[in-house]
């Protein structure tokens, strides 16, 4: 599992190397974070989303388990499966 990995986050416009490299952002990366900020749905949604929260949507139908992002220049929403 990925869980506590970091990311460099870089903030403002004047940050040297050394206050780059001091900065450093704690990212939960398993999966199971996502479920309670990101809508779980029981079929593959079928709207066109109005804000950027709304694109992004797991799927549960009882057989797959799928992350679905909405992607605005073709129209479609397109998956990952997830474990």
């Amino acid at each position: 599992m990925l869980a506590n990995k970091t990311q460099d986050i870089v903030v403002g416009n004047n940050n040297t190397p050394q206050d780059i490299e001091n900065q450093k952002f704690t990212v939960p990366t398993n999966i199971k974070y996502l479920e309670g900020f990101i809508e779980t749905l029981s079929a593959i949604p079928t709207f066109t989303p109005k804000k950027f929260w709304d694109s992004l949507k797991i799927v549960d139908d009882g057989t797959n388990y799928r992350l679905y992002i909405f992607n605005s220049k073709s129209g479609e929403w397109k998956y990952v499966n997830l474990s």
